[in-house]
């Protein structure tokens, strides 16, 4: 739809400049937005890249009007934006955005297997009803129209759990500067305390779960940001952890002849951790990109120099490449690189590969432990389809239609861990890594993305894999 909404202006454009106007450039003579009922006007105002009174060159307007879309979309404050230009008349005009904010408050009720990934529960862990929390996510987005969030997570079943994160409004005229607070207690009753042939060794194990929390967790942080422009952002943020460990932890690893889980076989660790990050997102679409280019890199520093328990420098870069090679196809180049020191470490900081976003397509059921590594990824998107389906809520101006867009992909993963000290069995680590596969993907209102891969990797598997990711 958006696509159908840019051909209208740019053609209208093009009408207009031939015919009515002699003047290379125009000026914005307002800028009317509509539909804004929560957000205030100068939060959607600092995302447009021009002002009232600016005079702007009609060749780059499309361009300009664009760019407003998509970084008013990256705000994650509308499910749609749709710009346009009215009253154009001796050689000013004025621009609309017609806005659709999205549902801000979410009490979700929470359901979650507690592994790594979906198949990895299915096959792995026999589909186990144990292993799943429950309890309630409270999202609170937008709350006072200055694009402020709060999260509130209360979670039971196999762990407990309370996270409470809050995402201050900016705080100084020019809007650039504002802090984060974070506090969270966790309690689990199982631990991953080691690795073994690439796999994870739990205690107690799938065949012997218990009702006895083994590995508790407490942490408090705060952070200032610092955005410049709409596209870059840099954070400092200051944690302090509280871990504990329950005594069977150090038993296990001594008879197994593994290391130990903390430093010293610690059982109780606490340690303070400052870490700088700066982004750069100059993409259409955050969630799923198909135009443009990212940067993120990362410092972090656990233990400060001071901490008797903990002392790890890491550093993290990544970035993604982005562009169309055809109406509906596109290409996405994406890497990776992580380096910690000093190399010998703890088993609790040894995880790289295998976690969070960092696996490679086709090997779900292994990680891959280290002390650095990298990752690559090249996928080729094909759209299929690009529509606005109408729901039961036909008379909703803001649910009345839900979008769906469906891609056809094929990508390739290459990567690497370096892992020094003992590898208990690793086939995977310290050799060069492949997987190839292709896959569907499903995207939908609220960043919805729902994800159906088919992978095949160098040991000569292949399977069906699931992965979604939820914007809310």
């Amino acid at each position: 739809m958006l696509a159908r909404l840019c051909v209208c202006a740019l053609l209208l454009l093009q009408t207009v400049v031939v015919s009515a106007q002699d003047t290379s450039t125009v000026v914005v003579r307002r800028i009317v937005l509509t539909g804004n009922k929560k957000t205030k006007s100068f939060i959607i105002l600092r995302e447009v890249p021009f002002r009232a009174g600016d005079r702007v060159p009609v060749a780059q307007l499309t361009g300009l009007l664009q760019k407003a879309h998509d970084q008013l979309m990256n705000t994650f404050l509308f499910i749609n934006v749709v710009p346009g230009i009215m009253g154009w008349k001796d050689g000013a005009l004025d621009v609309v955005f017609d806005l659709k904010e999205r549902w801000y408050i979410f009490p979700i009720p929470y359901l979650k297997i507690i592994d790594r990934n979906f198949n990895q529960w299915w096959v792995e862990e026999n589909h186990s009803l144990q292993r799943v929390d429950y309890g309630i996510h409270f999202s609170w987005y937008n709350m006072t129209g200055r694009n402020d969030k709060m999260h509130l997570y209360l979670e039971s079943g196999y762990n407990r759990l309370v996270n409470l994160a809050y995402e201050s409004p900016y705080l100084d005229r020019r809007l650039r500067q504002y802090f984060t607070f974070g506090a969270l207690y966790n309690n689990a009753k199982q631990v991953n305390f080691a690795t073994d042939s690439n796999k994870q060794v739990f205690f107690p194990d799938t065949t012997h779960l218990q009702d006895v929390f083994v590995h508790r967790t407490i942490q408090g942080s705060v952070g200032y940001v610092y955005r410049l422009g709409s596209t870059q952002k840099h954070s400092v943020q200051l944690t302090y952890t509280d871990e504990q460990l329950g005594d069977t932890i150090n038993r296990l690893t001594g008879e197994k002849g593994y290391g130990s889980y903390f430093a010293n076989n610690r059982t109780h660790v606490r340690y303070p951790e400052l870490s700088y990050t700066y982004q750069y997102f100059g993409v259409d679409y955050i969630p799923y990109p198909l135009k443009g280019f990212t940067v993120f890199a990362q410092i972090d520093d656990k233990g400060l120099g001071i901490s008797p328990d903990v002392d790890l420098w890491t550093l993290t870069l990544r970035g993604g490449y982005y562009r169309p090679l055809a109406r509906r196809t596109f290409l996405g180049v994406e890497g990776t690189v992580v380096a910690k020191t000093p190399s010998a470490q703890p088993y609790a900081f040894t995880h790289l590969l295998g976690f969070g976003g960092l696996y490679l397509q086709g090997l779900e059921y292994y990680i891959v432990d280290g002390n650095f590594g990298a990752l690559g990824r090249v996928t080729l998107r094909q759209k299929l389809v690009d529509h606005d389906f109408t729901t039961i809520f036909r008379g909703s101006r803001l649910y009345g239609t839900l979008p769906i867009r469906v891609f056809l992909k094929a990508y390739f993963n290459a990567g690497y861990a370096s892992l020094s000290g003992p590898s208990y069995g690793s086939f995977l680590n310290n050799r060069f890594l492949y997987t190839e596969g292709i896959g569907l993907d499903v995207v939908t209102i609220y960043d919805l993305q729902l994800k159906i891969e088919f992978s095949w990797n160098q040991l000569g598997q292949s399977g069906l894999f699931l992965h979604n990711y939820k914007g809310f």
